[in-house]
Formats: C-alpha cells, structure tokens, sequence
C-alpha cells in the first residue's frame, strides 16, 4: 500500500451520506467512488455514529467531536468487508447555504 493510501478525506452531508470522497479515500476503502458517495458513513466507519441514537443526538455527537479537531481511532470496513483502524479528525464546513462535516482520516503505522 502506497502512502497515498494511508490517508484521504471523505464530506458528509448533514444526514452522514458521502457526498463526496478523495481518491485517496476511495482506494483506502477499496471499490470505485460509487461504491462510497450516495451511501451512509456508518457502512464504512461502524462507530462514527449510533445506529440507535436518534439523527438528532449523531448530529450533536458529531459536532461535539468535530469541535476538537483531534485524531480519534475508529474501525473501519472496506467494500470487500475487510475491517481496519481508521484515525478520523473531523471539521465543519458550509458551502451553498448546507452544512457538511469533513472526515479526514488516515491509517495508522502497522
């Protein structure tokens, strides 16, 4: 794996769907960037947000942790279901009268 691959950056919209992923993203995830953009986040970073929490509650969560901007450990699946650790730091942005939450990540050294 190139060092290409050890890191990317992935935009959520305010709902935790890919709208839009680097190329670095997408080969650290595997697939093609279809695989990735139109899908929900929690497919491929399982413990970014709760599936039992309420949208609202992810949202205030995230933003919680987005305020930081530190590197925090997540697991990760790629499109062939091969799990992985992800460091994510995350930051808001606003384009277009939308919110969107950037995911930059990085593959820690083995």
């Amino acid at each position: 794996m190139d060092s290409l691959a050890h890191s990317g950056a992935i935009v959520l919209d305010g709902r935790g769907i890919i709208v839009r992923c680097s190329d670095a993203a997408v080969q650290m995830f595997g697939g093609a960037p279809q695989d990735l953009e139109g899908g929900p986040i929690s497919i491929f970073v399982t413990n970014l947000l709760s599936s039992d929490a309420s949208p609202s509650y992810n949202a205030r969560h995230v933003d919680y942790l987005s305020k930081s901007g530190d590197w925090r450990r997540f697991q990760a699946v790629d499109v062939h279901g091969r799990r992985f650790p992800v460091d994510i730091a995350m930051s808001r942005m606003a384009a277009e009268g939308h919110q969107f939450l950037v995911l930059n990540l990085r593959v820690p050294p083995v």
